[in-house]
């Protein structure tokens, strides 16, 4: 209903005196939600802290995943949020982790001849496609295909044209492949 300012009066009374505190199962989730309402708001500073407290002071996997994306692109903080959400098993972090790791990659001057080459970046899309993330999927089927694994590159896209939000990207793409294969 777009009543996004009363959700967001709910959840403050929810985690905050004098109504409400920290001490209930759901908390992180509520500060989250909180943290997400406030994004949408563009309230950044507000949205990090509420992500800060759930993360810091409850441990929520899923506060660290969205606290990682307040932090500097590719920083040590970043990396670190990533991977307390990642060890927690948030699959979108996953992904992060792999994106940067394969961003680092790509300042390297040597051409991959091997998916062994790609390092931490290919382990972290696979855990993520292999759980069912997307845009990992798409991103499996891209390294295999540098690599001229080109079964395997579109067995991944087969899987991504089952997954939510890749699927016409995932059948375009094997659509070209296909094509230049034979």
């Amino acid at each position: 209903e777009r009543r996004e300012k009363e959700a967001l009066d709910w959840f403050r009374r929810a985690t905050r005196p004098p109504t409400g505190g920290l001490d209930f199962d759901g908390a992180g989730e509520a500060l989250v939600n909180e943290g997400r309402l406030l994004s949408k708001l563009n309230d950044r500073n507000g949205a990090k802290a509420a992500f800060e407290k759930a993360a810091l002071e409850l441990d929520d996997p899923s506060a660290y995943f969205y606290l990682a994306q307040l932090q500097e692109p590719g920083s040590s903080t970043q990396q670190v949020y990533l991977l307390k959400a990642a060890s927690a098993g948030v699959t979108e972090a996953y992904h992060n982790l792999g994106a940067l790791e394969l961003e680092k990659f790509t300042t390297q001057e040597r051409k991959p001849t091997s998916l062994h080459d790609f390092g931490m970046a290919r382990e972290w899309f696979e855990v993520a496609a292999t759980d069912g993330f997307g845009l990992s999927m798409l991103n499996m089927a891209t390294l295999c295909k540098s690599v001229g694994q080109m079964d395997d590159a579109l067995r991944w896209l087969e899987k991504a044209e089952g997954a939510e939000g890749v699927r016409n990207e995932a059948a375009v793409l094997k659509k070209q492949w296909e094509a230049s294969v034979a």
